[in-house]
């Protein structure tokens, strides 16, 4: 599935409703259903659309291959691995965890990662993590990205080879997407709690929300189809945290519907996140 095909399919499922509400249910279904079609005939996506309005459901479908040379087809709840939209999970527990007073949102990084290197780990904050403006270089933007998708890594070890560079910039003052600062904000939840990543993610949001069809990136869970179209077999790596969940699209669905701004904290919980992160965004 290309990026352009993943990224039409997210946009579809993010329409709101007053865009849907404009026709009656199945001319809305038939409309989105045609541009799906058209995209797939252009070459432009392969993959499994769903489309909610209110909570109904107007459209579920999967679309061409999952595989073309086995020649399997995407249905309507085949698992797509979700990347870095996994961060919107990470956070979501980071702010759990500062709703139990566990971490802190001014806390800094060398807090909780005692071993991290001082000159760095003192500056920079679990806010300025969340909100990709630490100035910590990003792990994905340098050569080093293919020994990573190689080797297998513990999180101690990842983090002090691949996460722990020198600044760019002082942290705070420019937004620069960034992977390092998301593998440490999964670092520090599992130094914090004492449970893996994947555990805390299953026990925290992932039960409780009922969403039995979503879990972390292991040949196990996904279908036929994504193993046959992997062409290998996988093993879990270290650079799970910024971006290994594996759901279907009712999941995202389902994710998407919990209720802001607490998400899956209590509901007095307030939205600390929400508050200046930098006077003028660079990105």
């Amino acid at each position: 599935m290309s990026t352009h095909a993943f990224r039409a399919a997210l946009l579809l499922a993010l329409l709101p409703a007053t865009a849907l509400a404009q026709s009656p249910a199945d001319a809305r279904a038939e409309k989105i259903a045609e541009l799906l079609a058209a995209y797939h005939a252009l070459g432009q996506f392969n993959g499994s659309a769903l489309v909610a309005d209110g909570g109904q459901l107007v459209l579920k479908k999967g679309y061409g291959l999952a595989n073309m040379e086995w020649q399997v087809p995407n249905g309507p709840d085949t698992r797509f691995r979700l990347g870095s939209i996994t961060k919107q999970f990470t956070a979501a527990l980071v702010l759990q965890q500062v709703a139990k007073g566990k971490l802190h949102l001014d806390g800094r990084l060398s807090d909780y990662l005692p071993d991290y290197r001082k000159d760095t780990g003192e500056k920079v904050t679990l806010h300025h993590l969340l909100t990709h403006t630490s100035g910590i270089p990003s792990y994905t933007s340098g050569p080093a990205i293919v020994e990573i998708g190689r080797d297998p890594h513990d999180v101690a070890e990842f983090v002090k080879t691949y996460c722990s560079g020198d600044l760019q910039f002082e942290p705070g003052s420019r937004f620069t997407y960034n992977n390092s600062g998301y593998f440490l904000l999964g670092a520090i939840l599992e130094k914090t709690t004492g449970q893996r990543y994947e555990r805390l993610l299953q026990e925290s949001i992932l039960d409780p929300l009922g969403m039995k069809d979503t879990g972390y990136d292991h040949a196990a869970l996904r279908s036929r189809a994504w193993r046959q179209a992997s062409g290998r077999s996988w093993r879990a790596r270290t650079t799970r945290v910024p971006g290994g969940a594996l759901p279907t699209p009712s999941l995202r669905c389902s994710w998407r519907r919990v209720p802001r701004p607490g998400r899956r904290d209590t509901a007095s919980s307030k939205p600390p996140i929400r508050k200046p992160t930098i006077s003028r965004s660079r990105c």
